[in-house]
């Protein structure tokens, strides 16, 4: 039976991030079993701590957001609970939404994982140019109220923070022009994630200041590299105008897939992936409509007829 003690990491993908790092640092690994718990799987209802998992609990660092939590009551009281807010920002990208073609051709994670309702919207105009996509869509930023959208994300920062010990607000409002604190809606930059790690471990009460310094230093290693970058979402230019974004440039390129990709270039492919997805009209579709304008056709004639065969009589 294993009897060793449990550290618990329980989140998205970033809570992941943080938990390969702990798990690959021996002095760590060598004292807990280093279990990460995947946030987004999880039902409606809290996920719940139990059994073997539960009784063998001894540290646990859990996200919090306002769709996937963690039954805090099933921890006991002898673990080390600590909790951390959700990392995500819809400032940059106020059309994003979940599409609903994203599944559309089978590839895992999806081919559109950012949905835009604007290219939803722009993706029923078929044969637009990229530039005139382009300029569709800056027409459409321009619509957008950024003060309203900006005082709405400082509130969800504030509210996720007001249920976690680690409170990030501060950080990311003072450093939000200053450095690039997101690569997509939900995925933060390694620069992000270092400062969650470092106001986490400030936290710690259960860890030596060995394992503490490991951690560290493993983190700064790790994170040298973006582990995130396999897609970016793209900031466009009246954006970063608004926000007075000073790691923003106008030839900014962004990874997408296997590819590096100007804004334009990943507009342009969203809007192409999506009208190749779009469900053509079928014969049911067409069929009622022209049956509607010829019979309208038919009555049009039938009137005339009519008309000249009563002028005739008289």
């Amino acid at each position: 039976m294993n009897d060793k003690p449990v550290f618990v990491i329980f989140g998205n993908s970033s809570a992941e991030a943080l938990s390969n790092i702990v798990r690959s640092v021996s002095i760590v690994s060598d004292e807990y079993d280093v279990v990460y718990r995947n946030s987004s799987r999880s039902t409606a209802s809290p996920v719940v701590i139990d059994g073997d998992l539960a009784a063998r609990l001894r540290i646990g660092w859990i996200q919090y957001d306002l769709k996937h939590k963690l039954d805090l009551n099933s921890i006991p009281p002898s673990a080390d609970i600590l909790t951390f807010p959700d990392l995500n920002c819809s400032a940059l990208w106020p059309f994003h939404i979940a599409d609903p073609l994203n599944f559309a051709n089978g590839v895992p994670g999806g081919a559109i994982p950012y949905g835009d309702r604007a290219v939803i919207r722009l993706s029923d105009t078929p044969d637009l140019t990229a530039d005139r996509l382009c300029a569709a869509y800056e027409a459409e930023l321009a619509t957008v109220d950024h003060d309203l959208l900006w005082a709405a994300q400082i509130q969800r920062w504030k509210q996720m923070d007001s249920s976690c010990q680690v409170q990030m607000t501060q950080f990311l409002t003072s450093h939000f022009g200053l450095r690039k604190l997101f690569l997509t809606p939900d995925h933060p930059t390694s620069l992000l994630l270092l400062e969650l790690l470092r106001q986490i471990l400030s936290f710690n009460r259960a860890l030596s200041g060995a394992q503490i310094g490991a951690i560290a230093k493993k983190a700064v290693d790790t994170l040298s590299m973006e582990p995130f970058r396999a897609i970016e979402t793209p900031v466009f230019r009246s954006v970063a105008k608004k926000y007075s974004l000073q790691w923003w440039d106008e030839g900014d390129h962004y990874a997408s897939f296997d590819q590096s990709v100007t804004r334009e270039q990943y507009l342009y492919n969203y809007y192409l992936t999506r009208r190749a997805q779009l469900p053509p009209a079928t014969a049911l579709e067409v069929e009622p409509q022209t049956e509607n304008v010829m019979s309208a056709i038919r009555s049009q004639i039938a009137r005339f007829f009519d008309m000249i065969a009563k002028r005739a009589d008289h």
